[in-house]
Parts: C-alpha cells; sequence; structure tokens
C-alpha cells in the first residue's frame, strides 16, 4: 500500500509529560473506527514505551492499531535507521488510516522534522502540526524560557499543549497561556489539558505552507486587540497577516513577508544584507527592529536586529520562513524588499 495522503502527526515533549498517555486517548477513542500504526522511540534499547502501549491497549483498540518500537536511541540521531524502516514497513500494510510518531523525550525536534519532510517527499504522507506537550510547573523553573532544550521544544511545537493543568493549578495555566501566546510567531493552537485528552479537531489542522491550511487560531484574539489583518503580496502564502496597529507613536510601521518553508538563503549574503539594514535601515528608512526564522543553507536561523546590532542563533522552527519588522517615521516597501531577498539571497535547489 502507499502512504500518500496518510496523516502522519508527530507528537514531542519532555520525559514524563504525558506524550505516551495522549496517544493511548486517541487510539481508544478511535478504536474500530482507523488503522492507526504508531512509532515510539525509546532512548534505551529494550522499547519500553512501545511495550506499555501494548499492554495498556485494550482488545478493539490492539486490532486496529499496529504499535512499531524503535529502541536504541533518538530517532533524530542514533536510530534513525530503525524509523525509515518503520515507514518502510508502513508502506507494505493493505490499510493505514493515521500515523503518529512518538520520538524520545531527548530527541532534537529540528532534525526530526527535517527527516519526516525527507520521508514524506519520499512515501508521499501528509506531515501535520507539530503537537508538543509541556508542564505548566515547569514554567516557573529557573531559566526554562531560555534552556536550550525546552527552547528547541517550544519552537518546534505548531501546537502547544499545557498537559496537568489540574495539577498545576489556575494560576501556573494563566501565566503559561499568556506566554504561550508571547511566543513568536504565533502558534496555531494552545491547548489546555489533563490526563493528555486532546481534541479531534487537533489532529485534523494542516501545515500552513500546504494549500488551503489553517492560520493561527490566536489571529481572532489579535484581532480584539488592535491588529490589522493585511493581503500577503505572494501568491500562494497564507491569506493574512498579523500586523500590530502603532498608531500609539504616529511614527512607527510594522510589516512581514513569508515564504514556504522549502525555500532556502545564503547564510553569508543574509548576514551581509542585515547588517546594511542594520546601519542604514532601506532607501533611508531606518528599521527599528527586525527578526526573521529562516532557512539556510546552515540550518533553520532565527535572526534579529535589535538596537542597532545583528543576532543570530539555531532554531528549531520549521513551519516557514517568515520575516517581521518595525520600521521608524515611514513604511518600507515591501514589495521591493521582497525582490532584494529574492534576487540577492536564493539558494538554488539541488
Amino acid at each position: 500500500m502507499s502512504l500518500q495522503d496518510v496523516p502522519c502527526h508527530l507528537i514531542t515533549g519532555p520525559l514524563g509529560v504525558g506524550k505516551t498517555t495522549a496517544v493511548l486517548q486517541y487510539l481508544r477513542r478511535h478504536a474500530g473506527r482507523q488503522f492507526i500504526a504508531v512509532l515510539v522511540n525509546d532512548f534505551g534499547p529494550v522499547g519500553l514505551d512501545g511495550q506499555i502501549m501494548n499492554a495498556e491497549l485494550g482488545p478493539e483498540a490492539g486490532k486496529q492499531t499496529k504499535v512499531m518500537m524503535v529502541p536504541g536511541g533518538c530517532i533524530c540521531c542514533s536510530a534513525v535507521g530503525g524509523l525509515i524502516g518503520g515507514f518502510e514497513e508502513l508502506s507494505k500494510l493493505q490499510k493505514i488510516d493515521r500515523i503518529i510518531v512518538e520520538p524520545s523525550g531527548l530527541a532534537v525536534i529540528g532534525e526530526m522534522i527535517d527527516l519526516l519532510m525527507q520521508l514524506q517527499a519520499q512515501h508521499g504522507f501528509d506531515l501535520r502540526p507539530v503537537i508538543t506537550l509541556l508542564d505548566p510547573k515547569d514554567l516557573s523553573r529557573p531559566g526554562f524560557t531560555r534552556a536550550p532544550y525546552y527552547v528547541r521544544l517550544f519552537e518546534a511545537a505548531d501546537i502547544l499543549v499545557a498537559n496537568r493543568t489540574d495539577l498545576a493549578g489556575p494560576q501556573r495555566t494563566q501565566e503559561f497561556q499568556e506566554w504561550a501566546m508571547s511566543l513568536y510567531p504565533p502558534k496555531l493552537r494552545i491547548v489546555l489539558t489533563e490526563q493528555g485528552r486532546l481534541d479531534d479537531e487537533i489532529f485534523q489542522l494542516t501545515r500552513p505552507r500546504q494549500k488551503g491550511a489553517d492560520v493561527p487560531a490566536s489571529l481572532e484574539q489579535l484581532a480584539s486587540q488592535n491588529v490589522e489583518f493585511l493581503p500577503m503580496a505572494k501568491a500562494g502564502s497564507p491569506a493574512v497577516v498579523p500586523r500590530p496597529k502603532l498608531s500609539h507613536t504616529g511614527h512607527d510601521h510594522a510589516g512581514g513577508l513569508q515564504w514556504p518553508a522549502e525555500r532556502r538563503f545564503a547564510f553569508s549574503a543574509l548576514l551581509k544584507l542585515l547588517n546594511e539594514l542594520a546601519a542604514a535601515g532601506l532607501d533611508g528608512v531606518p528599521l527599528a527592529r527586525l527578526k526573521a526564522l529562516l532557512h539556510t543553507d546552515r540550518g533553520w536561523k532565527l535572526l534579529e536586529i535589535a538596537r542597532g546590532a545583528v543576532h543570530e542563533r539555531p532554531t528549531d522552527y520549521r513551519r516557514d520562513n517568515r520575516m517581521d519588522w518595525i520600521s521608524e517615521g515611514a513604511p518600507l516597501d515591501a514589495r521591493r524588499f521582497e525582490q532584494r531577498w529574492n534576487d540577492a539571497l536564493t539558494v538554488p535547489e539541488r
């Protein structure tokens, strides 16, 4: 059987946050209606999570589920062969309605997504938005929002889930929600739940780069917070982009651009242009702030202009290429700005 257009979901999160519980909840709920394949990765050699999942499934769900264990390391690195072989085996099944991949809590998620995108090109399955579970109580831990491990998780997430809200309490849950709403760029969904319960609607969402894909749920919330929605200049981009109104100063102007995730930029030329913009702006219009998440020939990067300086670091974000800016005194010509990037920074496709 071909895996063409079979939905594939990556469910991530730190060790012990409830990923396996969330997967089991979904499997039991759809027993008898869907045949679901689950690829479970354990860091250890035994494959304990997969064994637990098989033991926990009732007879009805077990008949409609194929649990495949990928033990012996993370499937983003040392156990890559196991994941590739797993999809080869799935492609031979006569019937499959959905695939769920649960990596180890130690996996590097950006590399995991890159690998799944390569496998998607080979097998034709439909890679859906990344679902990441976190514990709201972790937000109170010193350095949580800056620790590289957690930064990788919440930057890669398309759907950010606060699990165990019943144990976290209302104050920490509210703090989590406010923090999640402040992340750049907006998540497709911010979900508050307990005991790993995820609504079916989450599993119907598609990645934004695809035709007819969903826009962040927070757009509706932003609309009530003095935000304009402007048509994208580039054909095939998402239908709207949020732009904060900055009329409280009368001198600041915001804008943004987006490209598909497959588009790559030359990192050296990128830094050169950003330094030019930081020093002189565009056509004499100064840039007060610029933030970009871009796919480069040196991997995915978060790039910023802040207080006249350029900053860059790796990121596990993979949804699309995007850039937002605030200029001073006058708006930038977004079309001319985009053309300059298109002309100078595109890495030819191989």
